[in-house]
């Protein structure tokens, strides 16, 4: 099967997952990312990428502690090698460079129509809501999910705006209103970590691209402001969501706040520095939000759980790839100069994120996807000199 072929298989396999009207695949969702990784290991031999020690040290850190059975450790870590092995950055070969930016690309696409038609459904009276404070959900399963895609969308239909110079002008006129019904959904989901991370990424993008043009930009940068103060009136109602949520948090610190998972796991950091507490698994007391019946653990951190977790061993060398990555990628900047600005906007993006979510070792999370899989076409792009850029949407 073509590779281009695996790529959107996976891509609509994925998205399928935070929709909130189709069917979950259960287990049978790791089955099918391990047969695609099997076929994509079939065609040739790849090179393994010495940051794949960080599989070890989260097997040590499962050995290293008695973590009760209801975690499901090993079995988690299994899970965690299938998906990260195909969508992350551990091995190295042309094969799996086209596929995870043919993923990548397709992802996108498919995260925009889901924020798109979310706000369609928004305005149509038909859309999804949260059950406890009545945020958007749109079409997606959770306001949070779509807080995250349609802040990613925003800053993809950006990113294809600024770079479609030479198409139609009703080209660019579509992409400028995805931007703003995913911009809108952004709001409505109020979602304050995916709100500030798109910021980050927008800033990172803008200065990226064509970054010689400071003047330009500071004349489109007051124009938008211009068009956006005029036109307050209209979209202001959108982001009340997120103002009203920022208030409760004002008025009631312990409303909604991740602080005090933040205190429980990075002390249950400072008590198993150098290992953690085991790789998926956490310290059993009622401030660490575990549910006993899936195992699943609530950090409030993707880099809490890296340290409580995994340790200085596990945060080492995550940033070790991590910082790889980005050094790589700066070297190919001249040869992609529209992708890596955009690459490195989406670092930002997830890097802030993750601050507040929790997803970075959770491989059966949309988000975990979106994280590994970013790793992955990074690495690309870095390493792999005759990648398909961009494809022509």
């Amino acid at each position: 099967m073509k590779t281009s072929v695996l790529a959107w298989v996976s891509a609509i396999f994925v998205i399928n997952q935070i929709l909130y009207f189709t069917p979950s695949f259960g287990l049978a969702y790791y089955g099918v990312l391990f047969v695609l990784l099997v076929m994509m290991l079939l065609k040739d031999r790849p090179k393994v990428n010495a940051a794949s020690l960080l599989y070890l040290i989260c097997a040590i850190s499962i050995l290293s502690n008695d973590i009760p059975a209801f975690f499901s450790p090993w079995l988690r870590l299994v899970t965690f090698v299938i998906v990260s092995l195909l969508a992350g950055p551990m091995v190295y070969h042309a094969e799996f460079f086209r596929y995870r930016i043919d993923c990548f690309w397709n992802l996108l696409v498919l995260m925009l129509a889901v924020s798109v038609l979310s706000f369609a459904a928004y305005l149509g009276g038909f859309a999804h809501y949260h059950n406890l404070n009545n945020y958007l959900c749109g079409i997606t399963a959770h306001s949070v999910l779509l807080g995250f895609i349609s802040g990613i969308s925003t800053l993809f239909a950006l990113y294809r705006l600024i770079t479609q110079k030479e198409k139609p002008v009703y080209v660019k006129i579509g992409w400028a209103i995805a931007g703003v019904c995913s911009l809108f959904c952004l709001f409505l989901s109020a979602s304050r970590s995916s709100f500030f991370a798109c910021a980050a990424g927008v800033a990172v993008l803008f200065w990226g691209i064509d970054s010689r043009k400071i003047t330009r930009k500071i004349i489109v940068l007051v124009l938008f402001l211009a068009i956006a103060g005029l036109s307050f009136q209209w979209w202001s109602r959108f982001y009340q969501p997120l103002i009203e949520k920022n208030k409760d948090e004002i008025y009631n610190l312990n409303y909604d706040s991740r602080i005090s998972l933040w205190h429980f796991h990075w002390n249950s950091f400072k008590q198993h520095p150098v290992i953690g507490v085991g790789f998926s698994a956490s310290e059993m007391d009622k401030a660490a939000n575990v549910d006993r019946a899936t195992g699943r653990v609530e950090s409030g951190s993707s880099w809490i759980s890296l340290l409580s977790m995994t340790g200085i061993a596990g945060c080492m060398c995550f940033l070790w790839l991590l910082f790889q990555l980005i050094h790589n990628l700066w070297k190919v900047r001249n040869s992609y100069l529209f992708e890596v600005p955009f690459l490195y906007a989406m670092l930002a993006y997830i890097a802030i994120h993750m601050c507040s979510e929790g997803y970075i070792f959770a491989a059966g999370s949309f988000l975990f996807w979106a994280l590994w899989l970013l790793l992955g076409t990074v690495q690309a792009y870095a390493m792999h000199n005759d990648v398909q850029k961009t494809p022509q949407l």
